[in-house]
This record gives C-alpha cells, structure tokens and sequence, in this order.
C-alpha cells in the first residue's frame, strides 16, 4: 500500500476501529428494497454522536455541514441498500476473513454499501472536527434504493440537492488494490434497462407434450432468439449487453407438468439512448414473432423499460479534482482515464442535474491475484477494510480544498 500524503489521513487512520465497527454494524444487518430504514436511524444516530442535524424527515437521511468560512455548496453521497443474496458461510470467505457475515439470512451486502456508508460517516468525523478550515458547506447524502429502486431520483425529487454545486460518490472495487483510485471522464457508467417477459400458452402432462404448448421450449427458444440483437443488430464498435439472469416456469415446481406460464428477466447495457431504444425494439419483434410461430395459443407479454441513464462525470471536475487525488495518493496510484464499465449507477441521475464525479476506489488486498477474487454482487466478495481510511482522507481532501 502506497504512502498517503495527508494529515486527514493520519486521522482517518487513527479512527479506523470506529470505521470498522460502523461498516460491520452496517454488514451484519442489511436492508434491501427502496428504503433502508433501520440503516436511516442507525446513521442518524452517529451524526448526532458528532453533533450534527441529520434530517430523516423526507428520503434516506441528509445532514448539512457548515463551515465557518463562506464558500461553495458540495454535496458527497453514499448507498444504503443491500442486495437479495444469502452471503457465503465458509470461513474463508467472510468479509476481512475477521468472522463476521450477515445476520439476515437470504440479505446481503455484497456491493460494498456499507463501506460507502462508513466513509462518508468518516467525512462527517473529519469535518466535524475541522469547521473552521471548511470553507461553504458540505451536505451528506445517504442514499437508498440504488440497486433498481430509484433512490437517487427520489431525493432529487424530495429537494435533497437544491443548492448543490458539486456532488461526488465514490465506489468500492475489489479488482484494484487498496491505495489506488481509478476514474476517468465523460462516460464512466453503462444505461441500464430492464427486461421482464411473461409467456403463456396450454399446460399439461409431460407425458403428453402434444396436448400443450410448451412453454419451458418456446422460452428457451426466445431466450437463445434474443442473443442475435447485440451480435447482429448493434455496431460491433457499440458496446452492448443483453443478459437474461432470472427463469421460472411452474408453480407448485412439478417435474411432471407442463407449466402454462414462464417468466424470464434481464438486463440491457449499453452507452447510447439510440442502442437502448433499439435494442427494446428488437427484443419485442423478435418475441412476438416467436409466439407466433408457436402458435395462436401461445402469448407473450413484454415489458421493457430504462432504469438508469449513463453516469457522466463532468470533465471540467475531473480535470480540477485530479490533483488533489494525486498530491493524496501519489500519481503512480491514480489512474485518470480508467476503462468504461458496463455496470450501472444511479448516481448517475445525480450527476445529470448537478457537475460532479464519481471514482473507483481500490478495495482489493495488495500483493493478492485480484483477477481471481469473487467480485462484486457475488455471495464470496471480500473487500479489505483498509480502504475505509483512504476514502475518508479523499472525501475530507476534496471537502476541505476550498
């Protein structure tokens, strides 16, 4: 791990077992769906600890710090929600290898909201402790309902950005080790769309195929069907995903009936509106006319709809903000024009209204072969917990540069 050129960092690290326990709290008792309202209070609760006024009343929770110097308004925000995954119960796979896992079974954080959540509880412990050096104001944005609920929406609706001149989130990444940082700007983030199929047809008996319509075969043929649109129909020099990641069929699950519905999901990625239209254009011809040629009896139901746009950090940031990355970390540690990722990010809604960032921040252990570590959304992802304190020095430095 790299030197870190920071006196917020010496302080970070001096905090880093009050960083652990609030990240652990935050693991062993995840909250999935829209809201996260015990990690609300939880969160609100440690703001108060440090004397501040968290607001709760409206979406997720905010808390305004006010330097005692005028300046600008800047806003740092962080994920609540975890994911619908049972965590893995090998010891060796528990977060830090330390021995603790989730205390909800069927509940997980695997996307590493909770050490976005105890980073920027770190900023707030910095700041509170450095009023007289901020100059404006910094607002804490913790947000919930990342993964498909919208959340970010929500609190640009609910006023949570009004006033903001600057927003800017980081991300946790196991594939690059801890001390290291990786953004890039323009384009940063794939568009998500999502896809939800429904098809119906006859039942029956599986011994009696010929007096149904089968709708295990027909989805799996639209299944295969819709793996042509992004190699035939999209530019080869567009990047493009379409993933079909849940099926089922059946109910109650029966190896001797032939299910009368079948419903698959995905999802599409891509870095264009144009190739998102697209693609849901090609995707409803292409099932419609497969349900045709099954026959009249067979229908399907397509419902195809944009969750999220590009997240596109703002060049003229990036371009400012670099610096402070690199005086932090040294240059050899920041990587300023990192690769496109085709994950999606509902920071992205945040960054269409107000100028910003967001940055990898490296979560991988060093010395280890980070191309073999589980990633993100896997039920065995292990980040290491020396991350917290670099990412509680890069939020306070960017907060605390004027």
């Amino acid at each position: 791990m790299p030197t870190v050129n920071s006196r917020y960092f010496d302080q970070a690290v001096a905090a880093t077992d009050w960083f652990k326990s609030v990240r652990r709290h935050i693991h062993m008792n995840p909250e999935s769906g829209p809201d996260s309202p015990e990690t609300v209070q939880f969160i609100a609760g440690k703001l108060r600890e440090l004397s501040l006024e968290p607001d709760t009343s409206k979406v997720g929770c905010v808390c305004d710090i006010k330097g005692v110097k005028p300046g600008p308004l800047r806003g740092f925000r962080a994920d609540m929600d975890a994911l619908d995954l049972t965590e893995s119960k090998s010891p060796e796979h528990l977060p830090a290898k330390e021995g603790f896992r989730s205390l909800r079974e069927g509940k997980m954080h695997a996307c590493g909201h909770d050490f976005h959540c105890a980073i920027l509880l770190g900023l707030a412990k910095v700041l509170a402790a450095h009023r007289a050096e901020l100059e404006g104001t910094v607002r804490l944005l913790f947000q919930p309902g990342e993964e498909g609920f919208g959340g970010a929406k929500r609190m640009i609706d609910a006023g949570a950005l009004g006033g903001l001149e600057r927003v800017y989130a980081l991300h946790v990444w196991p594939k690059l080790p801890v001390g290291k940082v990786a953004f890039r700007p323009g384009v940063f983030f794939a568009s998500i769309s999502k896809l939800k199929v429904v098809v119906t047809g006859k039942g029956g008996h599986g011994a009696m195929p010929h007096l149904a319509t089968d709708q295990v075969l027909i989805g799996s043929k639209m299944i295969c069907d819709l793996q042509s649109i992004v190699a035939r129909r999209i530019d080869p020099l567009e990047p493009a995903v379409l993933s079909i990641c849940y099926v089922h069929a059946g109910e109650p699950a029966a190896d001797n009936v032939i299910p009368r519905t079948l419903e698959f999901r995905g999802t599409v990625r891509t870095l264009s509106d144009a190739n998102q239209r697209k693609i849901g254009e090609e995707i409803a011809r292409i099932l419609e006319n497969r349900a045709r040629m099954e026959g009249q009896e067979v229908k399907v139901e397509v419902n195809y709809y944009r969750l999220y746009r590009e997240t596109i950090n703002n060049p003229q940031v990036v371009a400012e903000e670099t610096p402070v990355f690199e005086r932090l970390l040294g240059r050899e540690n920041v990587d300023p024009s990192f690769p496109i990722t085709m994950g999606a990010e509902d920071f992205s809604e945040m960054l269409s209204v107000v100028p910003g960032m967001m940055f990898w921040l490296g979560a991988g252990t060093p010395g280890a072969d980070l191309n073999r570590v589980p990633m993100l959304h896997h039920p065995e992802v292990v980040l290491d917990e020396r991350c917290l304190p670099v990412g509680v020095a890069l939020f306070s430095a960017l907060a605390l540069a004027g």
